[in-house]
Order: C-alpha cells, then structure tokens, then sequence
C-alpha cells in the first residue's frame, strides 16, 4: 500500500475534512479519522456531516451514538451540512422549512437541547 503524503499545515488555514461514511468507517484497517490524521499530520480541526430530520429517509447522516466519542476525543469539531441539494432551486417556503428542519435534527442529534429548543418556537 502506498503511504499518503503528509500535508503541511497551510498559512491560510485549518485543514478540515467530511465525509457521507460515519468518521469510524474503516479502510484497509484504519478509521476515516486516522487515515485523515495521518494525511495532515494531525487530527483535522473540523468535520463536515450530513443531519437530516426523521422525515428525510434514506441516505447518511451523523450518528451521535457511534461518532460522537471519536470525534471528541480526537478534538475535532463537526460542521452540519444540509441534505436537500435536489431542492437548491425551491421556493423560500420549502427553504424556511429545510432549514427548520436542519435545526431540529442537529439539537436532536445533541440531545436534551432539542427540548430547549422547541420551548422557544
């Protein structure tokens, strides 16, 4: 297997990296995190993952139960990243109502903070 080169850490910022595969996905042995590790010399600063709300079905999206202590406890941030590409063109409606729905899937996916968060509405 050929070693991947190590990226230096760049003057213009913090490498981060996403993915669709749960961040414990292995390859060839190796989580997505440690393989991404190894590529920039150090655990990236910030993961993008997919949250959608239990209405959307089908595809990948962050699982807390099974991510949550890898990225932790490799110090890396996730960066929620929405799922409705197909409707990128729709109406400000169905935008509000994506982005309502983003909301409250990632407060579920952290817990006790969706409650709050629906106090508020």
């Amino acid at each position: 297997m050929a070693k991947a080169k190590q990226v230096k850490q760049s003057s213009l910022g913090l490498a981060g990296a996403d993915s669709s595969a749960e961040v414990i996905h292995t390859i060839l042995g190796r989580t997505l995190i440690e393989h991404a590790s190894g590529l920039f010399g150090s655990p990236p600063r910030f993961w993008g993952r997919y949250f959608k709300t239990p209405e959307q079905q089908g595809g990948t999206q962050y699982n807390p139960k099974t991510e949550h202590a890898a990225l932790a406890s490799a110090g890396i941030r996730v960066v929620p990243i929405a799922r409705q590409t197909a409707r990128i063109h729709g109406t400000s409606a169905e935008g509000i109502a994506d982005a309502k729905g983003n909301v409250l899937a990632i407060f579920a996916a952290a817990g006790h903070l969706e409650k709050r968060l629906l106090r508020w509405s």
